[in-house]
């Protein structure tokens, strides 16, 4: 009969009882309703109101004249009443004071609370609480269905909550799985294909571009074995679509190392299969053009770059992070074109954005932890009720004389109890104000690398409108000299504000990025760059500024002096030579310096200035210019990662 309930039939029987649940009878037919088929109304609506009282009243009702177990079905049906009514905070805290009495339910009622939870995690992007929720969705959800996909539905599920929540290496994991499940069965290739692709995403993401090259190829080896079906997964033209969409995940990677002429036809391609009858990708066109108007950006070709970035632009949401990006990189192309103030007018619409979707944050992890604080506190309401019924019952079985001897001992223990509540109400109070700084603090920290970045990146579109306007070229020099320096202190603020540690710089990812940017910027000769470096040494910012700066100073010297023909070979190296002690080492294949060279006889700009950044590092700096250029820098970084 409960299962045969209509929502119009449900909205007939409440209208029927009275708006206070008061007795047994009235308790016992609103217990009687299928918690599935709730209306939803705007919460100033009067049957919203009439409604929440009934169920509110009848918790009420349960805490004083019923026993555990009635109170516990009446919480039950408030969290169904709220959750239907999408009053998510409500439904955070009834759902986790539920979950304290796992015992007390039965198997498909957890099922429908941990599904419904799960579902309020998600529409307000708890990713991280999800990853929470994991014992129990195992164990109600995933190991209970039956329908022969419930692992990779598991996989699935877990890899994005860590992928949302940074968590990549995790992520990874979780997509492999899936991808292994369907595979071993052999079931879709498309599916294992795209699962695999995501875990070359999340290994992007941490910096790991070997093993994301890795899984790119991979994957398109699993669409060449895809056999064409009547759906529109595997369908001929999806299954093209989704090869091109790996390319353009291979293409991000060399995007990033500034490798621009092989990426940019494969997002061109994208942009237009995107457009296709058959796939309609928007989220993905948009992306490309993206792309695309970056590539045009940095090869200094602003007019491009803005065409591409107006159509990125369409149907983006007004305030997310993709919307920031686009005028982040709007800001910089108006600097490239020389309109200043509309530049500045830019990056200050991309801050407003940035405040507000940080505010949006802020105020969502408060809403969870003071949901969860407050589920604290109706545990201990359902605690003191247990107590209180366990009394009742032992008083039934004492004589009179030795009531008011309990009662005396009960008053004592109250007391002490009371008193231990009050402390315990405090710290729990004081616990959730602390995560919730911390939590601010982060994301504050957070901001200051992202204004720095934008503060620099204004310098640098400054600097390069001076440099149009000299007819020096001493002082040419000496602008691109400094654009160079403040684009090689920006890319360290600029992966700070990307990555979840903000304390550490990767100092492969950071090194080898900078070199490739610099030789860009040099390209009128063809100067080859070797790099290597540790991929698990990450430095402090205080290191890895100067060592960034020392850097662009001996690719900038040996473009100008070391090569009388136009090819070139430089090498970049950074090993770890013991605990917290480092190397780093730079040599060309050029001329090399004379043979009565001496460091500390020397009073030009740039010898001076690598000596003072050596300096800086605490390190000391070995000069040979006997055939070609070798440097080494050894210095040591308490406050790296070891």
């Amino acid at each position: 009969m409960q299962a045969q309930q209509t929502k119009r039939e449900l909205d007939s029987l409440l209208s029927i009882l009275p708006v206070e649940i008061n007795s047994t009878k009235t308790f016992n037919k609103l217990m009687l309703i299928d918690f599935g088929q709730f209306q939803t109304y705007n919460q100033l609506d009067k049957e919203y109101l009439r409604q929440e009282n009934q169920f509110s009243s009848a918790v009420k009702w349960a805490m004083k004249y019923g026993n555990e177990e009635l109170v516990i079905k009446a919480k039950l049906a408030l969290f169904f009443f709220y959750s239907a009514n999408r009053k998510d905070e409500l439904s955070i805290e009834k759902g986790t004071e539920l979950l304290k009495f796992e015992n007390s339910l039965t198997e498909d009622e957890m099922l429908k609370l941990v599904l419904r939870l799960q579902g309020t995690y998600k529409s307000i992007e708890a990713y991280n609480e999800i990853v929470k929720l994991l014992p129990y969705l195992e164990k109600y959800v995933y190991n209970k269905m039956d329908l022969g996909l419930e692992e990779p539905r598991k996989s699935a599920e877990l890899g994005w909550a860590f992928f949302h929540t940074r968590n990549y290496a995790a992520a990874a994991e979780q997509f492999l799985a899936e991808a292994n499940y369907f595979d071993k069965r052999n079931l879709s290739k498309v599916v294992v294909a795209s699962m695999i692709n995501n875990a070359g995403l999340s290994y992007a993401k941490i910096g790991n571009y070997e093993k994301a090259k890795e899984s790119y190829t991979l994957a398109l080896i699993k669409l060449n074995e895809a056999e064409v079906g009547s759906d529109k997964l595997n369908s001929k033209e999806y299954i093209s679509y989704f090869k091109e969409v790996v390319l353009g995940s291979s293409a991000e990677i060399d995007f990033k190392n500034g490798n621009y002429e092989s990426a940019l036809p494969v997002f061109k391609r994208l942009i237009t299969l995107s457009r296709s009858p058959d796939i309609k990708d928007k989220f993905k066109e948009h992306q490309s053009q993206f792309f695309v108007s970056e590539i045009y950006s940095n090869m200094n070709y602003p007019s491009l770059a803005l065409k591409y970035l107006d159509s990125a632009a369409t149907n983006v949401e007004n305030i997310t992070d993709r919307r920031i990006k686009i005028e982040e990189l709007r800001g910089k192309i108006y600097l490239q074109l020389g309109d200043t103030n509309a530049s500045v007018a830019v990056f200050r619409n991309a801050q407003r954005l940035s405040d507000s979707i940080q505010q949006v944050q802020i105020s969502r992890d408060n809403m969870v932890a003071q949901a969860k604080y407050l589920s604290l506190e109706r545990d201990k309401e359902l605690d003191e009720i247990k107590e209180e019924i366990i009394l009742k019952d032992k008083l039934n079985k004492y004589q009179w004389y030795a009531i008011f001897l309990s009662l005396f001992l009960i008053a004592i223990i109250g007391y002490y109890y009371f008193i231990s509540l009050r402390s315990n109400r405090i710290i729990n109070g004081q616990k959730v104000n602390l995560e919730a700084s911390v939590k601010e603090k982060e994301i504050l920290l957070k901001e200051i690398h992202h204004r720095v970045k934008n503060n620099l990146q204004v310098i640098t579109g400054l600097l390069q409108l001076q440099s149009k306007k000299t007819d020096s070229p001493a002082m040419l020099l000496a602008l691109q000299d400094s654009q160079r320096q403040v684009n090689s202190m920006a890319l360290v603020h600029e992966m700070l504000f990307q990555q979840e540690d903000q304390s550490l710089v990767p100092m492969s990812t950071y090194l080898t990025k900078l070199t490739n940017q610099l030789l860009y910027s040099l390209s009128s000769k063809n100067i080859t760059a070797k790099t290597s470096i540790e991929e698990t040494i990450e430095l402090s910012i205080n290191k890895a500024i100067p060592l960034g700066l020392i850097l662009s100073e001996l690719l900038s010297n040996t473009y100008k002096y070391a090569f009388d023909e136009n090819e070139g070979l430089v090498t970049v190296a950074l090993v770890k030579n013991a605990p917290f002690m480092y190397t780093f080492k730079y040599s060309d294949n050029g001329k090399g310096l004379p043979s009565n060279f001496n460091m500390k006889s020397q009073k030009t700009l740039g010898f001076r200035l690598l000596h003072m950044l050596a300096e800086e590092l605490g390190g000391e700096i070995l000069i040979d210019g006997i055939s070609g250029l070798k440097i080494e820098v050894n210095f040591k970084d308490e406050n790296s990662n070891g």
